[in-house]
């Protein structure tokens, strides 16, 4: 339910349209864009900076899911289920751990070794990913604290994808997830506020377009 997103948020809007649960805002695990929503639930233009909150906080649970293991992996369904099968539904032959999951697995790494070409790329100081930075979000200290946000945005993006597409053998490609990424462009240029945050956020983005062009 709604309720449970956030303590400080008002949600009375959102309840008096009718959205009262997460899955009213989301279509196959992609949150709604905000005239798909207004079409939807007729939602007054009042509502875009709220809806930029929202969405964020969604953003922010997401990535906290990976660490509290709340997606269920093979090898977790079949602690609670001993007739569940323990392997990896990707490529069959591993255990399904977490980390094999979401990290280790033949099947996805060529989604990790994009974004680590596109970190190679958008990064000064870049280093080889690990799991440290893929699924806890560590990075090095070395790195710039724009460097991190921008290299959080691309992991982020890479692990919405695969959660998007869950106990399923397709590898996210390229494209999906350059779109992906381009998504949270557009949040985080919208959402950005303040002339001063705005010139943090192109500053921030910056490796990004010069790698990538604008949307």
């Amino acid at each position: 339910a709604l309720r449970g997103v956030s303590p400080w948020l008002s949600l009375k809007p959102w309840i008096a349209h009718t959205i009262n649960y997460i899955s009213d805002v989301c279509s196959q695990s992609t949150f709604l864009a905000f005239p798909d929503l207004q079409s939807k639930f007729q939602l007054p233009n009042s509502l875009i900076f709220q809806y930029l909150q929202f969405k964020s906080i969604i953003h922010t649970k997401s990535s906290k899911k990976v660490i509290y293991q709340w997606y269920l992996t093979p090898q977790r369904l079949y602690q609670i289920y001993p007739a569940a099968d323990p392997k990896c539904w990707r490529c069959g032959f591993q255990d399904g751990t977490m980390t094999h999951i979401w990290w280790e697995c033949n099947g996805i790494k060529p989604l990790w070794k994009q974004v680590q070409a596109i970190l190679n790329k958008a990064i000064t100081n870049t280093q080889p990913l690990t799991p440290m930075m893929g699924l806890l979000m560590l990075f090095p200290t070395t790195w710039k604290i724009e460097d991190k946000k921008l290299a959080s945005l691309v992991i982020l993006a890479a692990r919405n994808l695969l959660a998007l597409h869950w106990k399923s053998t397709y590898c996210p490609s390229n494209k999906e997830l350059i779109d992906k990424i381009y998504q949270y462009y557009r949040y985080e240029v919208l959402s950005s506020g303040s002339y001063e945050r705005r010139k943090q956020t192109e500053q921030m983005w910056k490796p990004w377009l010069a790698l990538m062009g604008h949307p």
